[in-house]
């Protein structure tokens, strides 16, 4: 096979994009464009101390916020009215949460610095490069640590940890630590004293 063949479509198809139309409706862009005044007007100039004026503006576009919850300033939080936080879980410096659909984080969650957190996606098979919208849902007692990506549709298990730069493509089982690109199991979670440790029942999936 010469390079050029190998470099053509299994069945023939062309990608276009030509037809691409505007990722939201009018109606949200709308929000959107207020939210994002908001933020770099109010939200991220914040020093990073006001964590509970953050959370009111969060608020007042519509995230669902528990007590305790810490948001860093520089975080972006796309469409504020699709955030689902529980108690005493913090999103990061610099992570981007692109969430077109509903991302529910759990209880005692950590979301590290510069992590990405999509919604949504492209479906690559088809020649219009549609959009694919899917709610994230991260458990409790979850780390996702530094850099870590986590893809459209996803569920990440009760008290697993996302490893530094994965990106997760396929669920997580609960307390389980993944890494990698795409990430794989590395070994189970067991946090030492008890306090955190799963039941007998956790983490068969």
């Amino acid at each position: 096979m010469s390079p050029e063949e190998g470099n053509k479509p299994a069945d023939g198809g062309r990608m276009d994009v030509g037809n691409y139309g505007a990722s939201f409706s009018r109606a949200t862009n709308a929000r959107r464009g207020l939210w994002l005044l908001a933020y770099y007007g109010l939200f991220r100039p914040s020093p990073k101390i006001f964590y509970s004026w953050r959370r009111f503006l969060l608020r007042l576009f519509g995230a669902k916020l528990g007590k305790g919850t810490y948001v860093h300033r520089t975080a972006m939080i796309e469409l504020p009215w699709n955030l689902e936080m529980g108690d005493h879980s913090t999103i990061g410096p610099f992570v981007w949460i692109s969430n077109a659909k509903t991302l529910r984080i759990g209880v005692h969650c950590v979301i590290s610095q510069f992590s990405q957190i999509y919604c949504a996606g492209h479906d690559i098979e088809l020649p219009g490069f549609d959009r694919i919208e899917e709610p994230v849902t991260i458990g409790d007692q979850v780390w996702v640590a530094a850099g870590a990506h986590i893809n459209h549709g996803v569920t990440i298990g009760e008290g697993a940890v996302v490893g530094a730069r994965a990106a997760v493509f396929k669920d997580v089982p609960a307390w389980t630590v993944v890494g990698g690109v795409p990430a794989k199991p590395i070994r189970k979670r067991v946090i030492k004293g008890g306090g955190g440790n799963p039941s007998p029942e956790s983490g068969k999936q």
